[in-house]
């Protein structure tokens, strides 16, 4: 019964039906807040790796790799997504200064060297 001894139109067991297949377990609502930070996370390091990764592809590509300087706007777009992901390791070599693609340490080059 609802207020003044009015019925209501919907069954109680109906209304308790609804009311436990609305409502989500405490475990449910912290993962999924969990989930929402992590993706909100996710989205601000790409927006900042998209803003990074235009301003890279426009300039900045040229100062690392001189090789790259001539690239046309395919490269360009092309490496956008890697940049976006990418991006704070290639804002440290930016602003770093550097000028050449770092030599590779792996085991073939490190055998070639021991043998001269």
């Amino acid at each position: 019964m609802e207020r003044g001894g009015k019925q209501s139109a919907t069954p109680l067991w109906v209304a308790e039906k609804r009311r436990r297949r609305c409502a989500l377990p405490a475990q449910s609502k912290c993962t999924t807040m969990i989930a929402t930070v992590l993706l909100l996370g996710l989205g601000v390091y790409l927006a900042c790796g998209l803003v990074f990764a235009i301003a890279f592809a426009l300039v900045g590509v040229k100062k690392i790799d001189p090789h790259a300087a001539h690239g046309s706007w395919g490269f360009r777009l092309l490496i956008i997504p890697g940049t976006m992901v990418f991006w704070p390791l290639l804002l440290k070599r930016w602003i770093g200064g550097a000028h050449e693609p770092p030599e590779e340490h792996n085991a073939h080059r490190l055998a070639t060297k021991a043998k001269t």
